[in-house]
């Protein structure tokens, strides 16, 4: 790691006490890390020569590192995706390994899509997961459903609808579209085992190049519903897409459906970060209700 020439930080006065005390020794060294828009994340330098990341938030729910640390769990009993091992986890936070920061090449890249399509064949019990999880702040409910579309209509719209500002004719549009969502998304596949938060931010690259996934927000769904998401912050390399394609190819009429599939990551952001993204989504709600 490269520590920079600015002053060492004092852990005592930058790590919460419960993460302290979970540490695998002693703090000797603290740096924040970019990237953490929700919660304070710092690489913490222990006096055994061991690197960790922690990140910490004391205001979530009880169980949102928890959940992360399940989910990682989950995602690597698979052995598809590098991931962080988790050392520790509190309600305050949580304990990773550090992942040496290096730069994305395009073998990486090509490497990371051939990975998460094996991860896509995974095979989950139904639609769903075993336990809520977070994507961001949203607690992501994962109710099994056996059905597809009922899953993305119960689980993904509704419960978000219900809780947003919606005028009446984003009542009327939404309310049609949820009555004709098998007119556009047919159910051909069954639900396997989703990252869920797959976008560039959730993607780090080791000194070797190659890809590691952070952040889930695990359940078993459509891998349609991934790889769009994996296009709404700015699309990943055209390289990931072919390697993925094969190993499994995508079904035609994929690209029409792929903005169907981001209201629902878009439908959090409203929620969480308030009406900036009410434009956005009825833009795309446009092209398949009529508004």
């Amino acid at each position: 790691m490269r520590w920079g020439p600015f002053p060492a930080m004092d852990a005592d006065g930058v790590l919460l006490h419960a993460l302290r005390n979970l540490l695998p020794a002693p703090a000797e060294d603290v740096r924040p890390l970019r990237g953490g828009c929700i919660h304070e994340v710092f690489a913490v330098r222990c006096r055994n020569g061991q690197t960790v990341v922690v990140k910490q938030n004391p205001h979530v729910p009880p169980d949102y590192f928890e959940a992360e640390a399940e989910g990682l769990a989950h995602l690597a009993a698979a052995g598809c995706v590098r991931l962080p091992g988790v050392l520790a986890v509190a309600p305050e936070g949580i304990v990773l390994t550090y992942i040496e920061p290096g730069a994305e090449t395009p073998q990486g890249w090509e490497e990371l899509g051939r990975a998460l399509a094996a991860l896509h064949s995974v095979q989950g019990p139904a639609f769903g997961y075993a336990r809520d999880t977070y994507l961001g702040l949203w607690r992501q409910p994962n109710a099994y459903r056996e059905d597809g579309v009922a899953f993305f209509r119960e689980c993904r719209l509704e419960v978000l609808l219900r809780l947003l500002p919606l005028d009446r004719q984003e009542v009327r549009s939404w309310s049609w579209l949820l009555d004709h969502l098998e007119d556009f998304l047919p159910d051909p596949e069954g639900p396997v085992l989703l990252h869920g938060d797959l976008w560039s931010g959730n993607v780090h690259f080791d000194r070797e190049g190659r890809p590691w996934l952070i952040d889930p927000a695990v359940y078993y769904g459509w891998r349609e519903a991934e790889l769009a998401f994996s296009r709404l912050f700015g699309p990943f390399p055209e390289r990931f897409y072919r390697a993925y394609e094969e190993v499994r190819p995508i079904a035609g009429g994929f690209a029409e459906r792929v903005d169907l599939y981001n209201l629902y990551p878009l439908l959090v952001h409203w929620k969480l970060f308030g009406d900036s993204y009410r434009g956005v989504v009825r833009r795309l709600l446009r092209r398949y209700a009529p508004y």
